[in-house]
């Protein structure tokens, strides 16, 4: 601020010299304006670097709004440019500064922060760099994560499976060991029940009764050896189902089999039965023994 204060104080103090001398050259002219021009140029740059836009600026290449700022901020030395310019030139300051000037501004303004624009792009590519990296470390290591859980969701999912099946094939085996031992003691009870039918129900085969009134009948008489027998039928039913039957209905469907199976017992050894009287009545009568001192002989 003091250098333009002096720069405007010379330059008022010149004029009535440069009215007295002989008429300047354009080039001494110019050598005499162009250190104001260089102190406002200065000055536009200095407030350009300090503006906080610059280094967005830099990003985009584009100067100007910061520097239509700092015009304002400069027109102290700006308009001392111009008093000088008048006072050199004898008129025309406002037309220079509006014209060539303002043209030619962000060229110089360019060419004073170079170096602060080469910086700046360092540290933005320095900054774009490190942010991309980071960017890819973070996806990779999210992508990592996701592999990861992707990995523990499936060695899960085929651990559970894997025990799914070892569930089922020990249930299925011990299912079928189950059922291989209760069939076995189905048969003995179905032995002993049908022994006890055939000989609780062997008086009243050859009746007129139905073969289920005979059934029915003989299972009173045989019934701790059928409630033993649908007992063990039931168990069959349940441990084929796996258990998941109604265990009031399969008891119903194994007494009926159970008074089914009796019922064929009865038919079948009531035919038995009578099979065996038509053999022995249709059998002829056997001729009777000779005696040994027969007379014919």
């Amino acid at each position: 601020m003091r250098t333009l204060l002096v720069l405007g104080v010379l330059a008022a103090a010149a004029l009535p010299a440069l009215a007295q001398s002989p008429a300047p050259s354009e080039a001494q002219k110019r050598r005499q304006h162009v250190p104001y021009v260089r102190a406002a140029t200065d000055c536009v740059a200095a407030v350009v670097r300090r503006d906080d836009g610059f280094d967005g600026a830099v990003a985009y290449d584009s100067f100007q709004s910061l520097i239509n700022r700092a015009v304002s901020i400069c027109s102290q030395s700006i308009s001392v440019m111009i008093s000088a310019h008048d006072a050199i030139y004898g008129f025309g300051g406002q037309a220079f500064y509006t014209g060539p000037y303002l043209t030619d501004l962000e060229r110089a303004v360019r060419v004073r922060l170079a170096s602060q624009i080469a910086s700046s792009r360092v540290n933005a590519e320095r900054t774009a760099a490190e942010r991309q990296a980071n960017e890819e470390r973070e996806r990779a290591e999210r992508q990592a994560r996701l592999e990861k859980e992707k990995a523990e969701r499936e060695a899960a999912a085929a651990h559970a499976e894997a025990q799914r099946i070892e569930a089922e094939t020990r249930a299925k085996a011990a299912r079928a060991e189950r059922t291989e031992l209760l069939e076995k003691t189905r048969d003995l009870i179905r032995t002993k029940t049908l022994a006890c039918i055939g000989k609780e129900g062997a008086t009243m085969l050859l009746t007129d009764e139905k073969a289920e009134v005979v059934a029915k009948a003989a299972m009173i008489f045989c019934q701790s050896d059928i409630d033993a027998l649908v007992k063990v039928t039931t168990e069959l039913a349940e441990n084929e189902s796996g258990g998941l039957s109604d265990r009031s209905m399969v008891r119903k469907i194994a007494e009926d089999r159970v008074r089914d199976v009796v019922t064929a017992y009865v038919i079948r050894s009531r035919g038995d039965l009578i099979g065996k009287n038509l053999k022995e009545q249709q059998a002829p009568a056997k001729p009777a023994e000779s005696s040994r001192n027969s007379p014919t002989l």
